[in-house]
């Protein structure tokens, strides 16, 4: 597609600035009509009374204005031969333009287009308004009236002369439209595969620029709704407003201004909106004021998304740099245009065009930046998923390292206390069996019976730190009452608990998990905190279930420093079953430990 880029905008600019065919010489004078009162007649009176004024340069470029334009063409006598003529006068956007042809015989012909009158009724039928003017024509009277931006530059043709330079403005016109419907076909094409909402609106955006387009040229006026006149001014403002809500939309998903700069985002939401206002105001104030306030409206838009564009940029998301050039690239070619629209620039080929290549410019651009977006979303992925990977193994490493280590514990716990017990009892029962006189068989069993017992407990503790048995016999929530009861018994911290049933509601492995926070945690408070008061709290908060383990003691540190809290596993068991985990702690405070886990109602 890069490879493309350069010869289709050379192609363009040579389309846009080739020499036109030579055409017949006018010479044009002007009368504004400020009431708009002037009738034929009128006009003609006026011309007797010497009141029209050369037209400088042979144009009427007059911007915005309610006042009513009438243009008197003098031919050179002769000028057409024995063939009629072709009169090439304004614009598509013009809403009314009517052309008296005066010929020797003095008989008026009148030809009436514009785009608020129906295109079939066209004497000629062609996009832009052309007016047949006969061979034998001496003077030609155009009265113009618009309630958008008046520009008109009189042309006469011999008709075979018109063809020829149409034939190379309707090439130019065939290579832009297309090249816009190519774009626009190619990315909904990547959005029914990607399914990547940029890409949608990138397609809307680019539809609302070939019927804003379609507009200016005159295609819409004589395909889409050529008997219907009536639609063509409230769609000119309509195609505007859906480019800009479209186009900031887009911008909005490519850029991402919602997590990054959620403020130019709530600002371009208000833009989306007016826009969609401004449609309505075309029914309430008329297409007078629609008009210019949505073309302020564009420059507006404009600044915010230049504005949002550097925002994003300097926040380092590279992709914002191609959306920049683009919309910089339209932004100069849209300024050219209003500039033309209100007469602050003059009239030339490269100059009325300025749009037209800032349009394909821009789509082409936007094309790149959304292949660019897709490049970095790819690079983001991959490191993504290395980094994934390289979790995925310290996790597996961390995870052999702690079965190597609770092994090494319950090994040392079996030799040192287990193991000692044991020996104990064998030696006892060797004595009792010798029979050896010193040994009272009383004292020996009961003395084995309370190794027997201590053993027992002890079992029982490592198996409870292997699997709490409580939860298969009792249920989390009773298994986690029990647990706290058993913990501050005779710790002298009195505990304030409040736990609700949460078994029908939390997984199985979201269940064991929270059981060992829980049971991290208040080993934490009997071992460090020095609090002689404590707070375990299981509650149902809306859609989620909140452990809160509190204590008023002396706080911990907060830094990671003193990992004998198990803070790092306590967040990582929580992050694992998809929770949140969150410590406040302080000297005046004491420390708070809160968990947040969604719930499962079938679970």
């Amino acid at each position: 597609m890069r490879r493309l880029f350069a010869p289709l905008l050379l192609f363009l600019l040579i389309a846009a600035s080739a020499g036109a065919e030579e055409h017949i010489a006018l010479r044009v004078e002007v009368l504004e009509d400020a009431a708009g009162m002037l009738d034929l007649a009128g006009a003609r009176r006026a011309a007797g009374e010497g009141r029209f004024r050369a037209a400088p340069g042979n144009d009427l470029d007059v911007g915005f204005s309610s006042s009513t334009y009438w243009l008197r063409l003098i031919l050179p006598e002769g000028a057409l031969g024995l063939r009629r003529g072709l009169l090439a006068v304004g614009t598509a956007l013009i809403d009314r333009i009517d052309v008296y042809v005066i010929p020797a015989s003095g008989a008026v012909i009148h030809h009436s287009a514009g785009d608020t009158r129906a295109f079939r009724d066209r004497a000629f039928a062609h996009a832009q308004p052309i007016f047949p003017v006969s061979p034998n024509a001496l003077e030609v009277y155009v009265q113009i009236g618009s309630e958008s931006s008046i520009r008109a530059r009189p042309v006469l043709w011999r008709e075979v002369a018109f063809y020829k330079a149409d034939a190379r403005e309707q090439a130019f016109l065939g290579v832009y439209f297309g090249i816009i419907m190519a774009l626009l076909l190619y990315n909904l094409c990547l959005y029914i595969a990607v399914r990547d909402a940029s890409f949608l609106f990138y397609v809307g955006y680019l539809g609302a620029v070939l019927l804003m387009q379609a507009k200016i040229y005159g295609q819409a006026d004589q395909y889409l709704w050529p008997s219907t006149p009536a639609v063509a001014n409230p769609a000119t403002v309509g195609a505007i407003a859906l480019l800009l809500i479209a186009g900031i939309q887009f911008a909005r998903i490519y850029l991402g201004t919602g997590l990054r700069t959620p403020r130019t985002n709530r600002a371009l939401i208000g833009v989306q909106l007016g826009s969609a206002l401004i449609v309505l105001s075309v029914f309430v104030f008329g297409y007078a004021v629609a008009i210019k306030t949505i073309i302020g409206w564009v420059l507006l838009t404009i600044l915010v998304l230049i504005l949002a564009m550097v925002l994003t940029l300097k926040q380092g998301y590279r992709p914002a740099r191609f959306l920049l050039y683009a919309f910089a690239t339209l932004a100069i070619g849209t300024f050219i245009y209003i500039a033309r629209l209100n007469n602050l620039l003059p009239s030339n080929l490269a100059l009325d065009h300025a749009l037209d290549l800032a349009i394909v410019a821009e789509a082409v651009l936007l094309s790149f930046a959304l292949a660019y977006r897709i490049n970095v979303a790819n690079a983001d992925k991959q490191r993504a998923e290395a980094q994934v990977l390289r979790l995925q193994r310290r996790l597996s490493q961390d995870l052999m390292a702690g079965q190597e280590e609770d092994r090494r514990r319950i090994a040392g716990e079996l030799h040192d206390s287990i193991g000692q017990n044991l020996l104990v009892i064998g030696n006892r029962l060797k004595q009792l069996m010798a029979g050896k006189p010193n040994v009272t068989a009383a004292g020996d069993i009961s003395e084995i019976a309370a190794i027997a017992r201590t053993s027992v407990d002890e079992v029982r503790a490592i198996a409870r730190d292997l699997r709490p048995h409580e939860l298969d016999r009792l249920g989390f929530s009773a298994a986690l009452r029990s647990m706290v009861d058993m913990a501050f018994h005779d710790s002298g911290i009195a505990c304030e608990t409040t736990i609700s049933d949460a078994d029908g509601f939390l997984p199985p492995d979201a269940q064991i998990h929270l059981y060992r926070v829980a049971q991290e945690a208040i080993n934490n408070i009997l071992k460090h905190s020095g609090a002689n008061l404590a707070s375990v709290r299981l509650v149902k908060d809306g859609a989620d279930f909140r452990l809160v383990i509190s204590d008023n003691g002396q706080g911990a540190s907060m830094d990671g420093s003193d990992d004998g809290f198990g803070l790092t596993a306590m967040r990582e068991r929580v992050e694992m079953i998809g929770g949140t985990f969150k410590v406040t702690s302080g000297r005046q405070t004491g420390t708070s430990l809160s968990v947040i886990l969604p719930v499962e109602a079938d679970a």
